[in-house]
């Protein structure tokens, strides 16, 4: 049976698998950013999932386990420039290589959805990789918006 859960201890591993393979595609397309691996130490995923606004949820079939979804809750404070904003933010969604454009992705983002309702957040929050079309289309046809763009430059190149 397909679903969605809360992450526990046990799902390191596989954890850890998913985000290698999202990592390669960022390492490939964004060297200079992108460490060639990225290794998150086991004491440092304990850490996410029992830090309360931190949530990681886990896609699974069964016991396999094909994607996740990595998020917290972000509150700013009111400035003489805006308003205090409470908004979900997401880090990280993975699915496997194989089971991807099959939906798993969008179960994935309807339960990050609900988890944001449950705790009557109104705002969910993303960055996307300008080289991460894949990702960018399929937020965008989830109903996600561009809100502002985050622009660089490289002055060791100019």
């Amino acid at each position: 049976m397909t679903g969605v859960r809360s992450a526990t201890a046990a799902d390191y591993s596989a954890f850890l698998e998913l985000n290698s393979q999202v990592h390669q595609i960022h390492a490939k397309n964004y060297p200079a950013y992108f460490k060639p691996a990225a290794h998150v130490s086991e004491a440092e995923f304990n850490r996410f999932i029992s830090t309360p606004d931190v949530h990681i949820l886990i896609g699974h079939e069964n016991l396999k386990v094909w994607g996740y979804a990595f998020f917290e809750v972000w509150r700013q404070n009111e400035t003489p420039f805006s308003h205090a904003v409470t908004s979900l933010y997401l880090r990280q969604i993975a699915v496997d290589a194989s089971c991807r454009r099959g939906g798993h992705g969008r179960k994935l983002l309807e339960s990050v959805i609900a988890s944001a309702r449950e705790q009557k957040i109104q705002k969910i929050e993303l960055d996307c990789w300008a080289f991460n079309q894949d990702a960018i289309s399929f937020f965008r046809r989830c109903g996600f918006a561009l809100m502002k763009e985050r622009l660089h430059l490289d002055i060791a190149t100019t």
